[in-house]
């Protein structure tokens, strides 16, 4: 379950970010996301070293 989770909060955040850089793509405002790699979180029950 929590892979499904996960996986669907990344989609979401993959899907504003275009959103968002379409709508501002004639403003000098850039949009960017960035993936901070496996880092301790409740849903890795906090398994990694970040």
């Amino acid at each position: 379950m929590n892979s499904l989770v996960n996986n669907s909060s990344k989609s979401a955040v993959n899907a504003l970010t275009v959103f968002f850089a379409k709508e501002l793509r004639d403003s000098p405002i850039k949009i960017n996301s960035v993936c901070p790699g496996f880092t301790a979180t409740d849903l890795n029950g906090n398994s990694s070293y970040r």
